[in-house]
């Protein structure tokens, strides 16, 4: 995985990289027009990829028109496994993910109370259940709050938290790298690389639990709503959503809450 996280966020090949994750396999044509980049930039980007093992030529060759089959890229599913972790005011559920975020292994522990040294504690023992802790690359933890830069909460209502560094001090206990955001904006990227909204360039995740949330996703950009994670909404309006975005008509993933069951047009909602 150093491959992907020594580049810098802008990165054209962590772009590639992501590219490959969720459309692959992907021809490299395909993935050089969608990028932007010649064949030879993409040939270059890719080569340290290639090389780590991240990435790999797929089996499913395709006929060129001229020389041998081409073969398009893909992501080497067991090349890295990662920790994914929901807290919530009661547990640490965590589960062990392939690079394609395939569940491999699942573990939940009760939270002892909502001290912050005792949820770290309890967040390492749930990630211990699952393989030790050079086995993963990096840790995600998903959490009902607002989430501010470089993984600190800046809100958890559920667990009385105020400004807690949390990613830093997960990283200092485990060694792993670590990502923390809001669950209902995690919710939303999962669903658009791996779930019912890949492929779709302009969607929205509506969860439906305590509270209201929404995540959405335009022009194949997540864009975390401002009052994300500030705790729960009162009804949805019932004032038409405007649509299309681009003239493409919006799509919503509905079901109860983090767990959404179906993708319908934006437009459908008001029928």
């Amino acid at each position: 995985m150093d491959a992907v996280t020594s580049l810098a966020p802008s990165s054209p090949a962590r772009a590639l990289a992501r590219e490959v994750l969720i459309r692959g396999p992907i021809s490299r044509a395909d993935l050089a027009a969608r990028l932007g980049l010649s064949v030879a930039s993409l040939t270059r980007l890719s080569k340290p990829l290639l090389d780590s093992g991240m990435l790999r030529e797929s089996d499913e060759a395709a006929a060129a028109s001229i020389g041998r089959p081409i073969r398009p890229l893909e992501v080497s599913p067991d090349s890295h496994r990662f920790v994914g972790v929901k807290l919530t005011g009661d547990t640490a559920a965590a589960v062990a993910t392939n690079l394609k975020s395939d569940v491999v292994g699942a573990s939940e522990r009760s939270l002892p109370g909502h001290d912050v040294q005792d949820v770290l504690g309890t967040i390492v023992d749930a990630v211990a259940d699952l393989g030790p802790l050079d086995s993963f690359s990096g840790i995600g933890i998903s959490i009902g709050g607002k989430v501010g830069p470089g993984g600190m909460v800046l809100r958890a209502p559920f667990l009385g938290w105020r400004d807690v560094p949390l990613a830093d001090l997960l990283q200092e206990r485990t060694g792993l790298p670590v990502a923390v955001e809001n669950d209902v904006v995690a919710l939303t990227v999962a669903e658009q690389w791996f779930g019912a909204g890949r492929g779709e360039k302009d969607f929205a995740v509506l969860t439906v639990g305590a509270g209201v949330g929404y995540g959405l996703v335009i022009n194949d950009t997540v864009i975390a709503p401002p009052d994300a994670g500030l705790g729960p909404r009162g009804p949805l309006s019932p004032r038409p959503v405007r649509a299309p975005v681009h003239g493409r008509t919006p799509r919503m993933l509905l079901g109860g809450a983090h767990h959404p069951r179906h993708l319908l047009p934006v437009r459908r909602l008001h029928r």
